[in-house]
């Protein structure tokens, strides 16, 4: 945790205690407070869960009122087949390897081997086909679908109702110039329109503005700070001065770049190494931030969703396990993951051909109390 003053953070806490109902008091020492976490649910002693600090949709960057969150760890197959078996019907998928979710809780799955993008609405198990392309997906807020196509090396942007997309980044052919593309897999669209790509053959990020050629952001092949291994995930903190995450695929490691930097920073994960210990990853393809800097990662090749606290050293396991499968506690290659309005883990499980949801089981308040700390004991 930062050394800072606002309600989530501490200053060298030095006692806890709990009073009768629950609620959890902390002696904030060096904040000169005490830190009061007030229980508004009870979680059955049974039931498996992790709890980590409140989190924002990544789409609306807006805050949740619940300071600690628990998640299920049992999750519910919203989309596909619970048991993983693959379709083409308008309820089945068939690797579904990208997710979107709006403001409005509509959830788009880029169902890949069948050449698809599928719209759901919320609670609706039956989809829509609204484009037959395959790849990575993103949407604006004003319902256009940009659509990374790897195998033409181009993002393409569908307007509601029209049945042609425009070429609006790359499709020049595999290269390295500015204008070119070579097989990327990861786009994220921020809210001025500009496309963040993960230019993955070419190891770099680049970006469009409207019309215009590309802006090579960073990178090169390599494992040094500068450079990238397989780059397929990109997510941009527009609240943070346009700092950038990158799942750094090969390189088993998130890359941190703030604006203007000429080399990144691994903040999850260890360089080169694939592992499955709670300080390493094993070919991460995805990545999303909270409004407090904390991590979300597709953690793919061990079969789990990671969240990494800011300035930790190592992740919590918040969904599937190291063990993959069809249970509902269990994942098998996910590449991707977003948090709805609800704060609720949304996680495109690909090779079990489903869509997950690892429901919020309890949401607890927070308030703080400005009391010059000395020691702390609750009489009960």
């Amino acid at each position: 945790i930062d050394l800072d003053t606002q309600s989530f953070q501490f200053q060298y806490p030095a006692n806890i205690n709990f009073d009768s109902s629950g609620s959890l008091f902390v002696t904030d020492t060096y904040n000169s407070r005490i830190q009061k976490f007030v229980c508004s649910c009870h979680v059955s002693t049974n039931l498996s869960t992790t709890i980590v600090p409140s989190m924002t949709t990544p789409a609306s960057n807006l805050n949740t009122s619940c300071s600690m969150t628990t998640w299920h760890s049992n999750a519910t197959a919203i989309v596909g087949s619970s048991l993983g078996l693959p379709d083409y019907t308008s309820t089945s998928l068939l690797h579904p390897y990208d997710i979107f979710i709006d403001k409005n809780n509509m959830l788009y799955v880029l169902d890949s081997l069948n050449y698809r993008v599928q719209r759901f609405q919320s609670s609706s198990t039956i989809g829509t086909t609204v484009i037959n392309v395959m790849s990575a997906i993103s949407v604006d807020i004003s319902g256009n679908i940009y659509i990374l196509e790897s195998e033409n090396n181009r993002v393409t942007k569908w307007k509601p109702g029209i049945t042609n997309g425009m070429i609006v980044a790359g499709g020049n052919g595999n290269g390295v110039s500015d204008n070119q593309l070579n097989n990327p897999y990861g786009i994220f669209i921020d809210s001025k329109l500009i496309i963040w790509i993960a230019d993955t053959g070419n190891n770099r990020i680049v970006r469009w503005e409207t019309n215009s050629t590309g802006i090579i952001v960073c990178g090169s092949y390599g494992t040094e700070a500068n450079q990238f291994n397989h780059p397929t995930g990109i997510f941009v903190d527009e609240n943070d001065g346009n700092t950038f995450y990158v799942a750094d695929n090969y390189n088993h490691r998130i890359q941190m770049w703030s604006s203007g930097a000429i080399s990144g920073k691994t903040v999850a994960g260890q360089t080169g190494l694939c592992g499955n210990e709670l300080q390493q990853l094993c070919n991460p393809s995805s990545v999303i931030a909270d409004s407090y800097r904390n991590l979300y990662i597709a953690d793919t090749y061990n079969n789990r969703i990671m969240l990494w606290m800011k300035g930790s050293t190592a992740g919590v396991v918040i969904g599937g396990s190291s063990t993959l499968g069809v249970l509902p506690n269990q994942l098998y290659y996910p590449y991707n993951i977003k948090l709805d309005s609800d704060g609720a883990l949304i996680v495109a499980d690909t090779e079990n051909n489903r869509i997950q949801k690892f429901s919020v089981l309890c949401c607890t308040f927070e308030m703080f109390l400005i009391i010059p700390p000395i020691s702390l004991f609750i009489f009960r």
